[in-house]
């Protein structure tokens, strides 16, 4: 309970609050750090050269079923890490590990703090379910 609690601090500290309606710099937020995080995070920042990506993970490790999911002996499949791991070197990207959105920092938050969240894999399904239930939406 005290790392959740400490985790959150140091979220919310690392959020520049407000941010996204003065700042010149594109702020983009990604939740979700497997294959489509990153790949969208590679295309975003080559594509802008002054945008700022943030990458927040439930996990404390990036790069998702690549690495928890490809089997040992298909190494071939999990080169792609070594291009994932020449995006998080970049000086515009932040890794954000074991960071619940949710329970850690709302998705209100990062929506106040970014121009752009982008969510990716389970969250994005988790998030897009649940406000369906609150909005009681049909789709």
């Amino acid at each position: 309970m005290m790392l959740s609690c400490g985790v959150s601090r140091l979220i919310v500290r690392h959020l520049r609050t407000g941010v996204a309606s003065t700042a010149q710099v594109p702020q983009v937020c990604i939740v979700g750090s497997g294959p489509a995080g990153f790949y969208t995070a590679q295309q975003i920042l080559k594509s802008h050269a002054a945008a700022q990506v943030d990458m927040y993970e439930k996990l404390p490790v990036p790069f998702g079923l690549v690495r928890y999911g490809v089997a040992p002996d298909h190494p071939e499949v999990k080169n792609c890490i070594n291009t994932f791991t020449q995006t998080a070197a970049k000086d515009r990207f932040t890794f954000l590990g074991n960071v619940d959105i949710g329970s850690d920092i709302t998705f209100s938050q990062l929506r106040e703090a970014y121009h752009a969240v982008v969510l990716v894999g389970m969250k994005c399904a988790e998030l897009s379910f649940r406000h369906m239930a609150l909005h009681k939406t049909e789709h």
